[in-house]
């Protein structure tokens, strides 16, 4: 985001107040909004960091998933820090998903997946594969998958290409499979 720091911070609280005040609408918008945010709690200037991390919590809360809401705390730690995503992708691994898995969850799950399989550790992208497989088991609607599909299935193709563990290997392709198969179906409005 090219804007100076008060821009951010604005923009960031005008985002947590919509959230707060209207999380399923902002739950229709997260797949733009989870990358964005996620970038800036990252950010150099404090103030910026901060407003981040507040607006990155708010918009996560939108998911409503209630099977994630334990872990998205987990979520936005990682958002912040590469050392954290280890421990995130972890906790992410013990989640059951019963609940159907929509368009949000999906998601807010982006910044994670994304530092998890482009991450050098095998063992951290398998286990991301691991909780891509888990979500997308439980998605009911085809159309939910769409709008995450070109930004999480080149990175779970590059892990079947890159592993070098079989097994580890094994469960990319088999969530790379549950991932397409899940989206199958979905008519894509061009």
């Amino acid at each position: 985001v090219k804007a100076k720091p008060p821009h951010k911070v604005g923009t960031l609280k005008v985002l947590e107040s919509m959230a707060e005040k209207m999380p399923s609408s902002v739950g229709h918008v997260l797949v733009t909004l989870a990358m964005p945010v996620a970038e800036l709690t990252c950010d150099i200037k404090k103030e910026v960091k901060e407003a981040a991390v507040k607006c990155m919590t708010a918009i996560c809360n939108c998911t409503g998933n209630k099977d994630l809401e334990p872990f998205l705390p987990f979520v936005v730690k990682a958002a912040q820090s590469i050392d954290q995503t280890h421990a995130c992708v972890e906790r992410l691994a013990g989640c059951i998903f019963v609940q159907n898995v929509e368009t949000p969850a999906l998601a807010a799950m982006l910044p994670v997946l994304s530092r998890g399989l482009n991450d050098k550790v095998e063992e951290v992208k398998r286990t991301c594969c691991l909780i891509v497989d888990n979500m997308c088991k439980v998605v009911e609607d085809p159309a939910a998958v769409l709008p995450i599909m070109p930004r999480l299935e080149p990175l779970v193709k590059a892990a079947v290409e890159k592993m070098a563990n079989p097994e580890a290997r094994g469960m990319a392709e088999r969530a790379l499979k549950t991932l397409q198969k899940s989206a199958e179906g979905a008519e894509t409005k061009q």
